[in-house]
């Protein structure tokens, strides 16, 4: 199975000024909520850490293309850094086997 895909953006929920929402910017013309974080206060990690899980599919992707590109023309140089891509990329998309 796939993960929805992007655009996800943080939304800060007005209502309770407590919580950001991990949201689809556009599923089929309307939002959707795929996760959230509990906002303790505004603290600068619960808002790095919602930054980060917005942009994951933007980062996946780009490791895709790097990955791809790595391999076509520079692979054997970086043997060990496409182990870590790769790793990176199966674990996101859970084929990791382990």
């Amino acid at each position: 199975m796939s993960h929805t895909p992007g655009t996800w953006v943080t939304r800060r929920d007005d209502s309770t000024n407590e919580q950001i929402f991990v949201a689809l910017g556009d599923h089929k013309g309307r939002g959707r909520v795929i996760g959230m974080c509990e906002m303790w206060g505004t603290s600068a990690e619960d808002k790095a850490n919602a930054r980060l899980i917005a942009a994951a599919p933007e980062t996946l992707a780009a490791l895709r293309q790097l990955t791809e590109y790595l391999v076509a023309y520079e692979g054997s140089r970086f043997v060990t850094q496409l182990d870590a891509a790769e790793a990176a990329i199966a674990k996101a998309t859970g084929e990791v086997t382990a």
